[in-house]
């Protein structure tokens, strides 16, 4: 009997839900499950991950930092698995051989997270096929705004008020051409030297 008939592993499942607060964490939260046998494995797992491209062809992120061109890390994450079902949270560096994932791994449109899995009596085992990362995965690049992506047509009508602007922060170099001048005439004022004063237009009784 070949490996493959002997060895049979199923993914039902994947969730990727990073947490949205006010920054959000390099975490992706996986969840899967696992037949050995077709019977649920219970025992402790060695995994391997890779975040790759639709090709599989590229290696954006894997969990040991190894994996290049869709290639196998080295290195394995220890899990337990409860009635083949278990968890991991991609990117905790708490655990033994597990790297952040940047955001930049999305900037890609199209990522795939692939999985190997070893029982420890059959070898390390390719779980196919790569599961696309949901539209939350995205959620990372949160943290990391290219440049220019925030344009004028993005900007509600009125979002930029005086109290978002630092002092200073908008100088001569800023201001269209005549700006200060009509600002003070919509007021009733007229412009003065450095030093001068502004009478009220209003009537004054003696």
């Amino acid at each position: 009997m070949t490996l493959a008939a002997r060895f049979h592993l199923l993914f039902v499942w994947l969730l990727l839900a990073p947490a949205l607060h006010a920054e959000v964490p390099g975490l992706l939260n996986y969840q899967g499950r696992v037949l050995v046998a077709d019977a649920p494995f219970t025992g402790t797992g060695l995994f391997k991950f890779a975040l790759v491209d639709s090709t599989g062809a590229t290696t954006y992120w894997s969990n040991d930092g190894s994996g290049s061109g869709g290639s196998e890390p080295l290195a394995a994450v220890s899990l337990a698995v409860t009635k083949g079902v278990y968890s991991v949270l991609l990117g905790d560096t708490n655990l033994a051989n597990m790297t952040a994932v940047p955001a930049s791994v999305f900037a890609h449109s199209d990522v795939r997270l692939r999985v190997w899995f070893n029982d420890g009596s059959n070898g390390s085992q390719l779980l196919l096929p790569d599961q696309r990362i949901a539209a939350v995965g995205y959620a990372l690049m949160a943290k990391s705004v290219e440049d220019g992506a925030i344009t004028q047509d993005k900007l509600a009508a009125g979002a930029v008020g005086s109290s978002h602007l630092a002092t200073g922060a908008v100088g001569a170099s800023q201001l269209a051409s005549g700006a200060a001048a009509a600002n003070l005439a919509s007021g009733g004022q007229s412009a003065v030297g450095s030093g001068g004063l502004i009478l009220s237009p209003a009537k004054v009784r003696l």
